[in-house]
């Protein structure tokens, strides 16, 4: 259950229109930001900066690089699991924030950035 209400959580704040004054990302970039959770135990979720990143960036290959990242820095047990996500703003990152503290009581925000944004090989 928990993980259906972040989910439908996330799918929410994907549809709610950017507020002016918001913060975007330059041209010929979007925004993104990662997170990542221990696969036995997603109760704690990790989370990146927000950061700028080519349209079609691997998020994959990122997600995996922040994934390790916290594996290493948190001393995470087993499997983690880790994703990169668009974001229209760097409020939807807060809202996805919002909805983890709401389902799973606790996250860490890392600061992390990758060093390198690959571009998705993919034509999707």
């Amino acid at each position: 259950m928990r993980k259906i209400c972040y989910i439908l959580a996330i799918c929410v704040m994907l549809w709610v229109p950017m507020a002016s004054g918001q913060q975007q990302a330059p041209p010929n970039t979007e925004l993104y930001y990662c997170n990542a959770s221990v696969e036995a135990n997603p109760d704690v979720y990790y989370f990146s900066a927000t950061f700028p990143g080519p349209v079609r960036m691997d998020g994959h290959l990122v997600g995996r690089d922040f994934a390790q990242f916290a594996k290493d820095k948190y001393s995470l047990p087993g499997h983690v699991l880790g994703d990169c996500s668009h974001a229209n703003s760097v409020k939807d990152r807060e809202t996805a924030i919002d909805a983890a503290k709401f389902v799973h009581h606790a996250y860490v925000d890392t600061g992390w950035k990758p060093k390198v944004t690959p571009v998705s090989k993919s034509r999707q």
